[in-house]
């Protein structure tokens, strides 16, 4: 099983999908092909099912140009099934780091920070679904979704874009989980932007979560059968983080020097008139104190113009 999140690139926005399959060994052309044919920066995988040594399949799903970034399973869940990767563009031009995660006992995720003057925070979870072997309860998952999600909440506020297989049946509004679950998102102001069936038996399982305020960061929201698994690839658009350059205004004040600008401030402030027997003369006092130190500071440091970067979304 597979889960992919893609960035693709355009001149305004970033597309993104996000794909359910099974597992990446058997599937690294087709995977190079859909980077390649679309254009795709980052791809995010749930259930690659790789393991150490398995470095000759992470190159093959790389094309040239692009960087892997890996979370393996934890062993209590088991040797089969489950590991987290994101296959990441060099062009991408922003930093890209991954932030480090509890253990959690129900669901893997895997969180990659992107860094600009706005932080976007890349949240990718797999919920392996409950069975008599693994005796994981959805009542469980829904206690841990909770605190996590609750954590993403006040720490990223609006900078997230959550993804993944939950697992849950999004569809089934009667169902008391996904009522929970709802209830949950609805409380943390979150909204779910995936609108139609992920699974071949036409259950909501791939979900897409941004917080209400940030919704615009999910757009154009597709749902299409790639026949690569029994998942449909989703497809959205987001608003992309661009650098502008920005001027602004500063005095170097670390580089003056101290000693003259205390030689000229005196000299202008002894002209002053210092008469202030009424609120006018104190008025004219307070204005020739303010034009002698903007005088002295233009000697010693004169205002300059300075350009900046600065992310926009």
């Amino acid at each position: 099983m597979l889960v992919m999140l893609v960035i693709l690139v355009a001149e305004t926005k970033l597309r993104f999908s996000q794909l359910f399959a099974c597992e990446v060994c058997n599937k690294t052309v087709m995977l190079q092909e859909l980077i390649n044919d679309n254009g795709i920066e980052l791809l995010t995988i749930t259930e690659t099912w790789l393991r150490e040594g398995d470095d000759a399949v992470v190159a093959e799903l790389c094309s040239p140009g692009f960087v892997p970034l890996t979370r393996n399973r934890p062993q209590h869940m088991g040797s089969r099934g489950g590991d987290l990767a994101i296959i990441i563009s060099k062009e991408i031009p922003v930093e890209v780091t991954i932030i480090a995660e509890t253990t959690h006992e129900t669901f893997e995720a895997l969180t990659v920070k992107v860094n600009g003057k706005r932080r976007l925070l890349i949240v990718l979870i797999y919920r392996p679904p409950p069975n008599p072997k693994n005796n994981y309860t959805t009542a469980r998952f829904l206690d841990e979704i909770d605190e996590y999600l609750t954590s993403l909440f006040i720490q990223h506020r609006n900078d997230i874009i959550i993804c993944g297989d939950f697992n849950l049946h999004w569809n089934c509004q009667n169902d008391s989980h996904v009522e929970t679950f709802r209830n949950l998102l609805d409380t943390l102001d979150m909204s779910q932007h995936t609108n139609k069936p992920t699974h071949q038996i036409c259950n909501t399982l791939d979900l897409l979560i941004t917080i209400r305020d940030a919704s615009e960061r999910v757009r154009n929201v597709h749902v299409d059968d790639v026949a690569i698994s029994d998942h449909s690839l989703i497809t959205f658009t987001s608003r992309r983080i661009q650098q502008q350059s920005v001027l602004k205004k500063c005095r170097k004040l670390k580089r003056m020097n101290m000693s003259d600008f205390t030689t000229i401030l005196v000299r202008n402030l002894s002209a002053l008139i210092q008469d202030c027997m009424n609120t006018q003369q104190l008025e004219n006092l307070v204005y020739q104190y303010n034009q002698a130190m903007k005088s002295s500071l233009d000697t010693h440091v004169p205002i300059t113009e300075i350009r900046l970067k600065e992310e926009v979304q």
